[in-house]
């Protein structure tokens, strides 16, 4: 593989030692590296567990995540290989099927098919709804339970698993445990362990979406005794973390397992606290996102800390050499063999308006980010069907024609919404010649200046909305809604799921067909979300050109905090993404339609469209 090919000398002596029988394998969802006692961290009494156990375990020092947040990056870990080729980018975007998932392809081997060809019993407990059973992370597991909880209770699932195993066989131990991740949902004494009641409200109350949103927006700033007491309630869930695995240590020592099972503990990423104007993780490849722990106990190994720059591809190889255990071609190298060495680390992350990678040689980092062009989306793409979409409208004639189609967030796939001016013949009402039918039980609402559904008083010419199922027949109308005011020039809209094209230039929205201008089809496919597929097309020819770069000095500004005036790029990236890509392993069949209940899921943990 060729990064393992841009290796610089820095060997690591590795001790002889009999290959362990078993594995336990730990991810702390959203912890950065420098919020452990062993990378530095100084808050008293956060780690003591892990500062212990690390004391007598290899401490990676310099490892880099291959993306900023879960979805790409435990498949990344898991296979040794990176979002270009996994191709799982995306929790939930929407495509043409609807709101769909990446899924990693069944032809990517897993570190847990490994082992299990190995004769491993191998079971997962997992809290986080990004990887739960049907996203592919599942390959390779005997057991593979994605029914969440907290650490404590994924810790007895992981010793009634010890207890209730083959003794005859080993066994592979996968936990991946979610309490550090924002709103840090863990019991009230951890949560306000450094942090006041007063701010563990605010964080986890019912409006943290919107803080973060609003953050994250350049709405507000985030800045001193607030950004403390975030980190403050970061640091206690940490240390909730802490002392569950405090606990899962002490039982593998009482059964007797700890000295004959390796325990590695990672992340997939960590968290920003507004150094680069935002909160939270997945929004790019600052070093507070990717520089990740990890901390590898293997029975009669001494302890050591490793200085040198690794990446989490290099863990699948890593973890199988420390079994003993042939590892097949990945992108990562073994950081324990004879002559482990630094490495270049390349990240990357896929966003809907952009596409950033980067790459870290020795202290130099270089971040190159693109954005599509006009053309490059372009296309007479139609929405999925039963994409709920915002028009906007004219009249032409007895012809409905659109001047703008947006993507609307509305979940009620069922419900149309017209506004507009009413018009009013008799008893018949309509908006721009739509009939319009009032259902049973219709309720009348917003500047009703006394007006009810009994004795509706109607205005021609008013602005009004109304909300219902619609057809080819018209609305049937569940609510009206008065503005109080007469409608303007060029107010009217429509709001609906996309039923499809009945002939070349004509949608149907909401039960209603408009003419869809080529301007305002082209308008529509260029403000699509950016893809894997584009990404991928971008670089497997001649090399685009990037539309940013930014380059630091780790050594002299390790918090990204002033890029180096006229740096120029690595040579480097170029030929190293193009051989990825053409090393892909995805299609464009390895995705899954969301259901409602897996997107209720996803908005849980602050994703979803």
């Amino acid at each position: 593989m060729l990064l393992p090919l841009l290796l610089t000398a820095a060997l690591v002596p590795q001790a002889e030692t009999r290959a362990p029988r078993n594995l336990v394998l730990i991810c702390w969802d959203t912890v950065r590296a420098d919020h452990l006692g062993p990378y530095g961290h100084d808050r008293e009494g956060c780690t003591p567990n892990v500062d212990r156990w690390a004391a007598g375990a290899t401490v990676f020092e310099d490892v880099t995540a291959c993306a900023c947040w879960t979805k790409p990056s435990v498949p990344s870990y898991m296979t040794g290989t990176l979002p270009l080729q996994h191709g799982v980018y995306r929790g939930s975007s929407k495509d043409a099927a609807g709101v769909v998932s990446d899924v990693l392809p069944a032809d990517s081997v897993t570190l847990a098919e490994v082992l299990q060809g190995a004769g491993f019993q191998t079971a997962a407990y997992i809290r986080n709804a990004q990887l739960r059973r049907g996203q592919g992370i599942e390959q390779g597991f005997d057991v593979y339970d994605d029914d969440g909880g907290d650490a404590r209770e994924i810790r007895w699932k992981a010793m009634d698993f010890l207890l209730e195993r083959d003794p005859e066989r080993p066994f592979l131990l996968y936990l991946h445990m979610l309490d550090a991740h924002w709103p840090y949902p863990v019991p009230d004494e951890y949560a306000t362990r450094y942090a006041s009641a007063e701010a563990v409200e605010r964080f986890r109350g019912k409006d943290w979406k919107a803080l973060r949103d609003e953050v994250n927006h350049g709405e507000r700033p985030f800045v001193g005794a607030e950004r403390d007491e975030m980190i403050a309630l970061y640091d206690g869930a940490i240390s909730y973390l802490d002392h569950e695995l405090g606990r899962l240590l002490a039982f593998l020592e009482r059964e007797g397992l700890m000295e004959d099972t390796a325990v590695a503990l990672i992340s997939d990423h960590g968290e920003e606290f507004g150094e680069h104007g935002r909160i939270g993780h997945g929004h790019g490849l600052y070093q507070g996102l990717l520089h990740v722990p990890w901390i590898l106990s293997v029975p009669g190994q001494a302890p050591r800390r490793v200085k040198h720059a690794a990446s989490l591809l290099d863990l699948m190889p890593t973890l199988l050499g420390v079994m003993g255990i042939e590892a097949p071609p990945t992108e990562g190298i073994d950081q324990l063999a004879p002559g482990a060495a630094a490495r270049p680390a390349f990240a990357e992350h896929l966003e809907p308006g952009r596409y950033e990678r980067s790459l870290t040689v020795a202290q130099r980092k270089f971040i190159e980010r693109f954005r599509p062009r006009r053309g490059e989306l372009a296309g007479d793409v139609l929405p999925a069907r039963g994409l709920r979409l915002e028009v906007e409208l004219r009249q032409a004639g007895r012809a409905l024609v659109a001047t703008d189609v947006d993507e609307d967030d509305e979940e009620d796939e069922t419900r149309t919404e017209l506004k507009g001016p009413l018009e009013v013949r008799g008893r018949r009402l309509s908006i721009a010649g739509i009939p319009l039918e009032l259902a049973e039980g219709w309720e009348l609402y917003g500047t009703t200046s006394g007006r009810t559904a009994e004795v509706p008083a109607w205005v021609a010419g008013e602005l009004v909305k109304a909300v219902g199922r619609g057809d080819g027949d018209g609305l049937l109308c569940e609510k009206v809604k008065l503005y109080g005011k007469a409608a303007e020039e060029g107010e009217l809209e429509l709001r609906g799921a996309f039923g499809g094209s009945p002939s070349e230039g004509v949608w149907t929205v909401g039960g209603q067909d408009l003419r869809v201008p080529p301007a305002v089809r082209a308008s529509y496919a260029d403000d699509r979300d950016l893809d894997r597929e584009t990404v991928a097309r971008w670089f497997t020819g001649e090399p685009r050109k990037r539309d940013e770069l930014l380059v630091f000095d780790l050594g002299q500004d390790p918090g990204e905090l002033a890029p180096l005036d006229g740096a120029a790029g690595t040579d480097l990236l170029p030929p190293l993404v193009r051989t990825f890509v053409q090393r892909r392993i995805w299609t464009s069949a390895d995705r899954t339609t969301l259901s409602s209940d897996e997107l209720e899921s996803l908005r849980a943990i602050g994703y979803g469209d």
